[in-house]
């Protein structure tokens, strides 16, 4: 994924190791586990950001949204925050499956679909 977008060398073996570490540490603590999102890395790629700033500025709005993005929801029109996925669902089916093909194997193409 973050690898083919943004051409640089990921160690998905490592990427995954420490995934599973903070999932077993959040059980542990009855938290609830989260995943990694490559969409962000690849956003800031495409968006030429190459500071960790757009970490920061991320991590700032992620709290934002968690204090108050219900409240900003509650106010939307319901048809805005549906599009809003539909577009990024549409979004992520072209990157996956459409720019990917010749890519990779029809094998591995058919586990992505």
């Amino acid at each position: 994924g973050t690898s083919e977008f943004t051409h640089w060398s990921v160690d998905i073996d490592q990427e995954i190791r420490a995934a599973g570490i903070q999932g077993a540490l959040c059980g542990l603590v009855g938290g609830m586990p989260g995943n990694n999102v490559m969409s962000f890395a690849i956003t800031a790629h495409q968006l030429g950001v190459r500071t960790r700033l757009f970490s920061a500025l991320l991590a700032s709005l992620s709290l934002c949204f968690f204090l108050f993005g219900d409240y900003a929801i509650a106010y939307m029109p319901k048809m805005a925050p549906a599009a809003m996925l539909f577009w990024l669902g549409l979004i992520l089916v072209v990157s996956w499956i459409w720019d990917l093909v010749g890519s990779m194997s029809g094998v591995e193409h058919g586990i992505v679909i």
